[in-house]
């Protein structure tokens, strides 16, 4: 079995430093300046996606030995892992945070998350509705379940009622590697009868790779095509490039910085007027995106 790249460079850390990354976490950041300064004390692991380990406020005794708790009163340790005064713990609440609304991450995790615990946290968020994500999902990684719990889709049906499945194509379920529930274009009608089908053209299907996930675009076979197209006025996506790596199927993509400026996206401030441009390898490739 191939170990992922994350994964194996993780091992070769533990086995250098001599501890589990959790140990050697907890005695770096109990240790370190931060668990002075600002009561940072406790280690969350790589499970948290922090990878090996990141300081947090894990309690209000960390908090009050703390500077800040001595010069500025903040001796309450928040859900999210800060050190926060009596008004100020009261508005990081996870029920009053936007990832609450947003991902139904409304309840604390006990190592300074919100997280996701029950399948109603799903139900009432914004990705719900928007993207299908309406299960709590409990990821078996390392044995720190609670941390990175976050709403998933659970079956087809979830994905099919969602906005992303009418605009987008999103409608299957699929599991990939970074765990279960992601909705996405999983067969060509989904592309087809999709809103992006009927006013910009991709009504294409690009299946999923491994990691990346199954979408809608116009295929186009020339820059002509390209710049004659809606997403060339909508998105800057004006000159027709290989994809990713070079390797990949050829796409229609914002390639310099006039492409940005004069989408709509941009001139209506719906996307930023930026350009960005690709690269593979650390070598600048043709491509890019506006931001």
């Amino acid at each position: 079995m191939v170990l992922p790249t994350r994964r194996l460079l993780t091992i070769v850390f533990v086995l250098l430093a001599g501890c589990v990354p959790k140990s050697c976490g907890d005695r770096a950041c109990a240790e370190g300046k931060s668990c002075a300064e600002s009561g940072e004390c406790s280690a969350r692991t790589i499970a948290a996606g922090d990878g090996p380990w990141r300081c947090y406020a894990g309690s209000d005794d960390e908090c009050a030995a703390s500077e800040v708790c001595k010069e500025e009163g903040q001796c309450l340790a928040s859900e999210v892992g800060t050190c926060e005064d009596a008004a100020g713990l009261e508005s990081t609440r996870c029920l009053d945070s936007a990832e609450c609304k947003k991902a139904g991450r409304c309840a604390p995790s006990g190592q300074g998350f919100c997280a996701a615990l029950d399948d109603d946290l799903c139900r009432a968020s914004d990705h719900c509705g928007e993207q299908g994500l309406c299960h709590a999902y409990d990821p078996p990684l390392l044995g720190s379940k609670t941390v990175m719990r976050s709403c998933r889709a659970k079956s087809d049906a979830d994905c099919s009622a969602s906005t992303d499945c009418t605009k987008l194509g999103h409608c299957g379920m699929r599991d990939r590697m970074m765990g279960p529930g992601l909705c996405e274009a999983t067969e060509a009608k989904h592309c087809e009868e999709s809103t992006l089908c009927e006013t910009e053209g991709a009504c294409d299907w690009i299946e999923p790779g491994k990691i990346g996930r199954g979408r809608c675009v116009f295929v186009a076979e020339s820059n002509e095509e390209c710049e004659a197209s809606a997403g060339c006025r909508i998105r800057g996506t004006c000159a027709l490039v290989p994809k990713g790596s070079q390797k990949g199927p050829m796409q229609c993509s914002p390639a310099k910085a006039e492409h940005c400026e004069q989408s709509e996206d941009c001139l209506t401030g719906k996307r930023g007027c930026n350009f960005s441009p690709a690269s593979y390898k650390g070598k600048t490739i043709p491509g890019g995106s506006c931001y």
